[in-house]
């Protein structure tokens, strides 16, 4: 399974993300570590082991107190996936919930603490004006159409990094084929994809609605590199990909078909309606090369 994993953590370091945002990359050890704090995470929910995940926690905090505050939001909510993707329900179940939730918890409140020496300082400094740079509204709106964002996944849509860009989402064109895949896949439980999606599903509102958007920034409209935790996305996205790439006997490839015709279509509607960033000799026509060549290589290694 090693070169396969590898493949998708190449997807990882060289997503949209991290090129984009080589031009601030103060945030970058957060994204460098998210893994690190995944699997962490799953080993305390395991085994109790906490070490890696208070390390690496506490790291990210002194790291960087923006992108760790964001961090430390999708932590939150992965420690109930990888929990209830773990758990045998049965007697006994609500008490070994308890038990590891506490432990969590501990230990995530004690990492902050331990990054105090770097985070009480930073508040202080941002109390004299800061916090204070931007009133926005927490009205609830939309901040784009569902679909407006599909164009982000593919190969070169690059749109702006000012406040009306949308999220930076590319992470590798095989990763298309692999996600819808990880849904097809028999060999992987239903509990695990229905709990995936909630995930996803929450990662996408949180982008949509503008006043969760805010809470994710801080309680600050960014003014420019928005949807900062757009990797958070990525990176969960691409673990569920390559868990689906580990397991090819479990989809076949007509259902690899079927979704390769489904981004093909999609590249074939928005070269015909348009989309105003994109180029279509790199996207529409990229794309389409890469498409086809994953789904040779994709369905060729269906057993």
């Amino acid at each position: 399974g090693g070169p396969r994993i590898v493949v998708f953590s190449t997807f990882y370091a060289l997503m949209a993300y991290m090129v984009i945002h080589q031009m601030d990359p103060m945030w970058l050890d957060a994204v460098i570590a998210l893994p690190l704090l995944m699997y962490g995470l799953e080993q305390m929910v395991k085994n109790g082991r906490y070490k890696l995940y208070t390390v690496v926690l506490t790291a990210t905090f002194i790291s960087n107190f923006y992108i760790g505050y964001m961090v430390a939001i999708f932590v939150t909510v992965y420690f109930f996936y990888a929990y209830f993707t773990t758990c045998e329900f049965g007697p006994g179940c609500a008490k070994d919930f308890a038990k590891r939730f506490f432990q969590f918890g501990f230990f995530s409140v004690l990492s902050a603490l331990m990054a105090c020496i770097v985070l009480l300082p930073t508040y202080f400094s941002l109390t004299l004006g800061k916090t204070e740079f931007s009133d926005p509204s927490f009205k609830l709106n939309s901040k784009f159409d569902l679909f407006d964002m599909l164009p982000k996944f593919l190969f070169g849509a690059y749109d702006t990094c000012r406040p009306e860009g949308l999220p930076t989402l590319y992470m590798g064109t095989m990763a298309l084929i692999m996600l819808p895949l990880f849904y097809a896949n028999k060999r992987i439980s239903v509990r695990k994809k229905a709990l995936s999606a909630v995930v996803l599903l929450v990662l996408t509102l949180s982008m949509t609605m503008s006043t969760v958007d805010l809470v994710w920034h801080g309680f600050q409209a960014p003014n420019w590199l928005n949807y900062r935790y757009s990797f958070m996305l990525c990176g969960f996205a691409l673990v569920l990909c390559a868990e689906s790439f580990l397991k090819p006997d479990g989809y076949t490839p007509g259902s690899v078909a079927g979704v390769t015709g489904i981004w093909v279509l999609l590249i074939f509607l928005l070269e015909k309606f348009g989309v105003d960033y994109i180029d279509v000799r790199i996207t529409v026509w990229g794309s389409l090369g890469l498409f086809g060549f994953y789904f040779a290589f994709i369905a060729a290694d269906c057993k």
